[in-house]
């Protein structure tokens, strides 16, 4: 485990639990997505977090986030 990712711990915590949203934690500690999913994915407890944690991904993915326009 990185040290970054080391003292965001509390932080991807919050996001498995529902009280942080997913944008707001990439904008603040200065994270792409694709990244903070995959840390959250590597912190979860159980399978129903491992579940959330990919649908929430797929939902972010499938609105075309971060595409730029033409």
């Amino acid at each position: 485990m990185t040290s970054r990712r080391r003292y965001m711990g509390a932080d991807i915590d919050l996001v498995l639990k529902g009280e942080l949203d997913i944008t707001k934690f990439c904008a603040t500690r200065s994270v792409s997505p694709r990244t903070a999913y995959v840390w959250c994915l590597e912190r979860c407890t159980s399978p129903e977090q491992r579940e959330k944690v990919k649908k929430m991904m797929q939902e972010y993915f499938a609105t075309g986030a971060g595409l730029m326009e033409k």
